[in-house]
Order: C-alpha cells, then sequence, then structure tokens
C-alpha cells in the first residue's frame, strides 16, 4: 500500500478507536470530525473477555449481572469476566492521551460529505453511519444517569434486562447501571421496527424513576442500533467502512464497543504486513446465528422476552458473557443452543439457511 497518509471519517468511538491502533504504524493518519470535538455523551459497555487500549477508563465494573421477568428473577456471577462500563468522556480522553504526539492529526470543524475529497489519502476509513436496511430491527433506547436522595441501588449488581414492563411493541426492557447506592444510568430500551417518539421512553422512564422517589438527573443519552445481519452497502475503492456503518455491531444484541476494537486492531496488522484492510472481523458462523435469533424475535416479537428470559435461567453467567461477546468455545455454545426452544429454532436455522441472508 502507499505511504500517503490514511484517513478515518468521524472522531466517535469507533473513528477514535482506530485512530488509537494505527498510531504507531509508522504513517501519518487524518481523522475528520464534523463537530468542535468529540461526542462524548454516550456510554460504552461489555464483558470483559479481553484485553483493549481502554481498559483503564472503565469506570465501574459490576461483578453479577441480572435479568427479571414477571415473577421470575435470574441473577448471574460473573466469575471471569465481569460487565464494565466506560462513560464516553473517559473514553475520549483517554484516545486523546495516547494520540498525544503521535503521527495522528486531528481535525475538528471539518466535515466530509463525500470521501471522494480525500482523494490524497492511500486508503480512507468511513465511519458516517449508512441509512440501516429497510426491514431492519432497531435497537432503540433512552436512558437518564440519576442520582436519588436515598439508597436505591445494588452497585454490585447490573440489570441487563428488566421485563416487568409493556411488551406490545416488541421485545422491551430497562437496562439499570448502578454506580454507587444512590447513582446509576437507568435506560428504556425496545427492539422494533421503526423509530419512537421521545415521549414513549418518557413515560417508562417517568414511571421508573418516580418509584426511585427525589432524585435528579444528571445528564441524558439516547441512541439508535440498526439491528442487522445484511452486508453493508459495497464500499468506494480505496474506502473501507468501520463501525456501526460497517456493521459492526452484534446483530442480536447491539454490543459494538468490543467488535470495534477487534476490527481496529485487525486493519492494523493488515497495514503493517501490506495487505488490504479486512471488511469485518465477525465469522459467518456467527452472522448466522444471530440471523437464526433475529427471525425469531420475528416471528414472535410480543414473546422475545422469553428467550432472554430462557437463555439466562439455564445458563452461567460467564458461559453468557462469552457467547455474547463471540469468545465461546464449542460447548460454550452448545449450552446455549440447549437452552433455547429446541423446534422453533431448528426448523429457523434450516430455513435461514435455505433462504437469502436478509436485514
Amino acid at each position: 500500500m502507499s505511504r500517503k497518509p490514511l484517513a478515518i471519517v468521524g472522531a466517535g468511538m469507533s473513528g477514535l478507536s482506530l485512530a488509537v491502533a494505527l498510531r504507531r504504524l509508522g504513517r501519518r493518519v487524518d481523522v475528520y470530525e464534523a463537530a468542535a470535538e468529540p461526542p462524548r455523551s454516550r456510554t460504552f459497555c461489555g464483558f470483559e473477555v479481553e484485553d483493549h487500549p481502554f481498559t483503564s477508563a472503565v469506570g465501574h465494573r459490576w461483578n453479577d449481572v441480572v435479568v427479571r421477568g414477571p415473577g421470575e428473577t435470574h441473577r448471574r456471577p460473573l466469575v471471569r469476566h465481569p460487565y464494565a462500563m466506560i462513560e464516553g468522556s473517559a473514553f475520549v480522553d483517554r484516545a486523546l492521551g495516547l494520540l498525544e504526539g503521535t503521527d495522528v492529526r486531528l481535525h475538528f470543524g471539518a466535515p466530509v460529505a463525500d470521501v471522494a475529497d480525500l482523494a490524497d489519502a492511500a486508503h480512507v476509513f468511513d465511519s458516517r453511519p449508512a441509512p440501516p436496511a429497510p426491514d431492519a430491527l432497531l435497537q432503540v433506547f433512552a436512558g437518564r444517569f440519576v442520582r436519588t436522595a436515598e439508597p436505591r441501588f445494588d452497585p454490585g449488581a447490573a440489570t441487563l434486562m428488566d421485563f416487568r414492563v409493556d411488551q406490545s411493541r416488541g421485545v422491551h426492557f430497562v437496562y439499570v447501571l448502578p454506580t454507587s447506592r444512590t447513582e446509576a444510568l437507568v435506560e428504556d430500551t425496545y427492539f422494533v421496527p421503526g423509530p419512537l417518539a421521545p415521549e414513549v421512553f418518557a413515560e417508562t422512564l417517568d414511571a421508573q424513576l418516580a418509584a426511585l422517589g427525589d432524585h435528579e438527573v444528571l445528564a441524558t443519552e439516547a441512541g439508535t442500533i440498526p439491528m442487522s445481519t445484511a452486508e453493508p452497502p459495497p464500499a468506494p475503492p480505496g474506502v473501507t467502512r468501520i463501525g456501526l456503518a460497517g456493521g459492526v455491531a452484534k446483530a442480536s444484541t447491539g454490543y459494538a464497543f468490543l467488535f470495534a476494537q477487534r476490527h481496529a486492531q485487525a486493519i492494523r496488522v493488515a497495514l503493517r504486513e501490506g495487505r488490504p484492510p479486512p471488511a469485518t472481523v465477525r465469522s459467518a458462523q456467527q452472522v448466522f446465528l444471530d440471523q437464526v435469533f433475529l427471525e425469531r424475535l420475528r416471528a414472535e416479537p410480543t414473546a422475545g422476552h422469553r428467550l432472554f428470559l430462557r437463555m439466562f435461567e439455564r445458563t452461567s453467567g460467564d458461559r453468557l458473557a462469552r457467547f455474547l461477546s463471540e469468545t465461546a468455545s464449542l460447548r460454550d455454545t452448545l449450552a446455549i443452543m440447549r437452552s433455547l426452544p429446541l423446534g422453533p429454532f431448528a426448523w429457523q436455522a434450516v430455513r435461514t439457511g435455505l433462504v437469502p441472508r436478509r436485514p
């Protein structure tokens, strides 16, 4: 590959992660961001199954995870793979610190309308979001960071899914990440075919927070993650899509942070060895499993919560962590499969294997 500079479009999580991975490559890297500074409002979470450059930015870890449904609660210890949270500001500060004194140049207030404008770059890594596939499910969420007047939370356990809310629109749950007995992120999440009005989230969040008593809202966040196994649109020559635009999020869960780190490192290795950058690091097997699961959610959208409850009821925490992070052994994967209804999933697997991949 040419020794011309490399270009990264976007200084969000995926763009900065790639810049950090390429900082010691021995060639100039230009990062173009339309905003005046990197976005800091997002929170990044996942299971700690491997090291990455942002491990020191982790602000809180949970050694237990909880899933709740009507009349049932499943609390699972995480002995080897804690659930970890990196706040947006901590991520950005860590990234900027790692980039100091390197060949990476950050250009803020520099929008890129067309990657063709970066003709001087040897290769462009484009994180600008692409429109979701027409039939893709969306993970839509809105959250509030709150502080209560009285102790209301258990900082040792992350509630990944509380399904004791209305399921008529599809899979719907509340996500609670306590960082102390009085502070937590409380988030309302849906898996649905299209966007929802802010009032929909406000109704659930208002009810959840009212039950906590006196409290103040410290910050808010909201977002949309496509839950699609469709391949991203073909990139122009000399361009690789990264981040959500490159399909980095795990389609069945929306987890993206760890997969973005893996993609960044794989790109670094490829460039160092003179190979074309890989479009993805996800295996065909994992994409297939995601597709089967998503098709079951499409088939029974109002009963999807039962699948998650059943998985957590019948599987250990660390095994779930490895499976959801795509580091599972064959034994782990078979155990997860046995936890789900055999007949419907076997039929769906056969059907999915016989038809072209859909969003």
